[in-house]
């Protein structure tokens, strides 16, 4: 099976009212290179996204920035799958570092995971450790935050689900340093290990895992070689210029990938 790339820009916060956010979008739309290769994705925040998604249409899709553990109820600011989806998302970012800090528990992550694709919706589980220690330890919350992430998940449902790699030690302005493509790699084999204990090799090899690390045009390269199947970046994905630059990349890998 021929797996396809992903390139899905997380918006956050930003930007700061909804013309600003009509005028990134129509851009990003209009230059965004299109492949069979490569699914691109815009994720806004959530009060952007109905308007977005009927108003500026496109190759890219749109998605949502975290979906709740619950389907419904009493729980004030959060987003369900249904509504998520019913506002035109067709991604979830789920388990985010930035969620996780704020209290968001692997059981929790769970119960979204399966939410989303109970709704449609393709879920980007977002995993990664704090800290790095020298005895790694740090692939024990790696496996931790799979194995309970997959726990309610059916074995066959795996692939539907986008695997995103965050080394929360290297992203933002307490960054301690940038990660390396190397540090991708080891924790990439990793992901399929635990995959495969939990179900088995092929279906491991089938899961897309991409880096959720800081990423932009001129750093994505060694990432794609060391077998990134794509990228979650922040900032980069509000400047069109920069979005379409990273997308064009992986599409002409891809390309070279394909005719190998």
């Amino acid at each position: 099976m021929e797996k396809k790339y992903y390139v899905i820009g997380n918006w956050k916060m930003n930007p700061g009212n909804l013309n600003e956010a009509k005028s990134t979008a129509k851009t990003l739309q209009r230059i965004t290179p299109n492949s069979k290769y490569v699914e691109t994705v815009i994720c806004p925040p959530s009060v952007f996204l109905y308007t977005l998604q009927k108003e500026i249409k496109g190759k890219t899709k749109y998605g949502h920035q975290g979906i709740h553990h619950e389907p419904k109820g009493a729980f004030t600011t959060k987003i369900s799958a249904s509504m998520a989806a019913s506002a035109g998302a067709k991604f979830g970012i789920i388990g985010h570092s930035e969620e996780r800090r704020e209290g968001v528990t692997d059981e929790m992550v769970s119960g979204s995971l399966k939410n989303c694709l109970k709704e449609g919706m393709t879920p980007v589980l977002c995993v990664g450790e704090n800290e790095r220690d020298q005895n790694g330890f740090y692939f024990n919350i790696i496996r931790q935050q799979i194995e309970t992430a997959l726990s309610n998940i059916p074995k066959t449902r795996y692939t539907d689900i986008i695997i995103a790699y965050e080394p929360v030690w290297a992203i933002g302005k307490d960054a301690k340093r940038p990660a390396s493509a190397n540090e991708f790699l080891e924790i990439k084999i990793y992901i399929q290990k635990v995959i495969t204990d939990l179900s088995n090799r092929k279906t491991a090899d089938e899961v897309s895992i991409i880096y959720g690390g800081s990423a932009d045009d001129t750093n994505i390269l060694p990432f794609l070689e060391a077998g990134a199947m794509g990228f979650l970046p922040g900032r980069a994905s509000l400047e069109p210029e920069v979005f379409s630059k990273m997308v064009l990349e992986v599409i002409d890998f891809a390309k070279n990938e394909g005719s190998k």
